[in-house]
């Protein structure tokens, strides 16, 4: 989250996947939020779902 963060890409308790996204959104988008559970989790894995 700090490295979001000093990236540009959090504030004000919202994320996005890029500082000009961050600027136009007004909530976090569904798919940022996931890749930020899964960073916090340690569950990398379940970013890349693999199905047969």
């Amino acid at each position: 989250m700090t490295a979001w963060t000093e990236a540009g890409l959090c504030a004000a308790g919202r994320c996005a996947e890029t500082p000009d996204a961050l600027a136009a959104a007004d909530h976090t988008p569904l798919r940022t939020l996931a890749v930020l559970l899964a960073a916090r989790k340690g569950a990398y894995e379940a970013l890349f779902p693999v199905s047969f």
